[in-house]
């Protein structure tokens, strides 16, 4: 039996360094796949990135802590769309039916625009 070494870069989207990082990282064989993060700041960047790596596996980095989020809802964000829960409020928050909800609504949010493009 072979074994296969799969070596997974996190946040592409998340900074115009990391996304060229792990295209150079593509580039020379050392990275196989990569996990976007939709709401990341360069995201538009990240998916030129994937239509040059056409054999990278690209999943999606579901997101509610860092950056803005696709859908408003103050459970999860300040007045301006940023995510302002970290993980401690995040465990409290965790058997509240509501911010369950708002959490459901957000990665469905970034599943269906992640899907758009990868």
């Amino acid at each position: 039996m072979s074994k296969i070494l799969i070596i997974n870069a996190d946040d592409l989207g998340l900074t115009l360094s990391r996304n060229q990082a792990i295209l150079e990282g593509y580039n020379k064989g050392v990275i196989s796949s990569a996990s976007a993060i939709v709401n990341g700041e360069y995201f538009n960047d990240a998916i030129e990135i994937i239509g040059k790596c056409p054999n990278l596996g690209v999943g999606i980095h579901l997101n509610i802590v860092e950056g803005k989020a696709l859908i408003n809802n103050r459970l999860l964000c300040d007045r301006n769309g940023v995510f302002n829960n970290g993980f401690l409020a995040i465990m409290l928050k965790s058997r509240n039916k509501a911010f369950l909800e708002a959490v459901e609504n957000e990665f469905r949010a970034q599943i269906e625009l992640g899907t758009r493009y990868i």
